[in-house]
């Protein structure tokens, strides 16, 4: 939580983005908590599998979903975990820490989100 509102999320790049239109970044707001629960344990079972092309993938692809989102730092994290898979020199257990600590700030984001749009 790096935002200066001590918030997880911050929603003027989406807001800007979809010119003001509530109902887009609403749209958008509930695809990202319906998608991340799916999403994160997924990227975590991944690289517990070892299958770093597959988590470089879906690392690449979150990166505009917390983007859009307004998550600090979190594209910066995502990307990191992508070059990481690429490395000459692998690390599983810096790459599960890293993914963990993506996951407890997007499921914060999440839960963040889901009160503040009032999604079930």
């Amino acid at each position: 939580m790096n935002n200066p509102s001590g918030t997880y999320t911050d929603l003027s790049f989406l807001t800007a983005f979809s010119g003001g239109d509530t109902g887009f970044v609403k749209e958008m707001v509930v695809m990202f908590v319906q998608k991340m629960p799916v999403d994160l344990p997924q990227l975590k079972l991944l690289a517990e599998n070892s299958e770093w092309a597959e988590v470089k993938s879906l690392a690449h692809k979150l990166k505009s979903s917390v983007n859009f989102m307004g998550i600090p730092g979190m594209k910066e994290k995502l990307q990191k975990l992508e070059d990481d898979t690429q490395a000459e020199n692998i690390y599983p257990e810096q790459l599960l820490a890293d993914i963990n600590g993506v996951i407890n700030i997007c499921n914060k984001a999440v839960e963040e989100l889901k009160a503040q749009f009032e999604i079930a």
